[in-house]
């Protein structure tokens, strides 16, 4: 049976998709077509360029938490930052450069880009969807290999590198300097949908699996410090509009969202990793590995 796996943004939470693909491999499962959001799109990327589970795994747990959030803003810039914030505020408009984002997301990208050999999409024999947003115009842009006419976009590219999407893709705004791609500034495709199974089924797949690792609201530890603050305000926007999405274009919910995980907490990757084997493992039992086979 043709299906589709649709994989969740969700920061440091969508390590755990790389524990649902591992599983995947173990039962020689394997999708018609993938769609990633964000964090969600790294894992897209990967796998659509042929990296199994057990080599994410391995990539993501030697990646370097300190070079992963590259500082966008230099030390001695902070007060020249605060200057001009309260000086907005003020009224005085102080002609200062701020920067966009408080990381500049180079290091994953390049990363990306020799992890999966500088792939471009049109390289790619799986069908590869991961979105983002045009910061100045708001529309949803979409890097895929897929058929445009079912997909129903207006604004796309098919001959992007894997490494340009997911830089896109994972620009949080506030946190990672947005994207400048080819005189536009992109941002975070969570903006747009967090979960990206709506692209799936318009490619017209009898069967959308969507792994998400969104956080439930209601029992998720309040945040304490500027960045929680950011990340909370996020995933409070978008936690009606995930659930509504799913509904709607998923046609099988794999919850894998581990509570209390915070964006820059490395040292639970692997437990985070792990989650999301247990979670795709419990799913598999409940519908049978044949479901995806016949």
């Amino acid at each position: 049976m043709r299906w589709g796996l649709s994989l969740s943004g969700g920061s440091l939470r969508g390590a755990a998709h790389i524990g649902a693909i591992k599983v995947l491999d173990r039962y020689g499962l394997r999708p018609s077509a993938i769609a990633g959001t964000s964090a969600g799109s790294i894992v897209a990327a990967l796998y659509a360029s042929g990296l199994t589970g057990e080599q994410m795994e391995a990539f993501a747990l030697s990646l370097d938490p300190k070079k992963v959030f590259d500082k966008a803003i230099k030390a001695w810039q902070y007060p020249l930052v605060l200057a001009k914030i309260i000086g907005d505020f003020a009224g005085f408009n102080p002609k200062i450069k701020a920067p966009d984002g408080l990381f500049k997301g180079d290091y994953i990208a390049e990363e990306i880009a020799k992890r999966t050999g500088g792939k471009r999409f049109s390289d790619l024999q799986m069908t590869t969807i991961i979105n983002a947003v045009d910061l100045d115009t708001g529309d949803e842009v979409v890097f895929t290999n897929g058929e445009i006419n079912l997909l129903r976009i207006q604004d796309y590219s098919t001959d992007g590198h894997l490494w340009e999407a997911v830089r896109a893709s994972i620009s949080l705004p506030g946190i990672f300097v947005p994207f400048k791609w080819r005189g536009r500034r992109l941002i975070d495709g969570g903006i747009a949908s967090v979960n990206p199974a709506r692209l799936l089924k318009r490619l017209g797949l009898p069967m959308v699996v969507a792994v998400d690792v969104s956080v439930d609201i209601d029992n998720s530890p309040l945040p304490d410090n500027f960045l929680e603050v950011l990340m909370r305000s996020y995933d409070l926007l978008n936690y009606r509009k995930n659930r509504e999405e799913l509904r709607l274009y998923a046609d099988k919910v794999v919850k894998a969202g581990v509570r209390g995980v915070g964006l820059k907490e490395f040292s639970r990757l692997k437990e985070v990793i792990d989650y999301g084997e247990t979670a795709m493992e419990k799913a598999l039992k409940q519908v049978g590995v044949g479901f995806l086979r016949s």
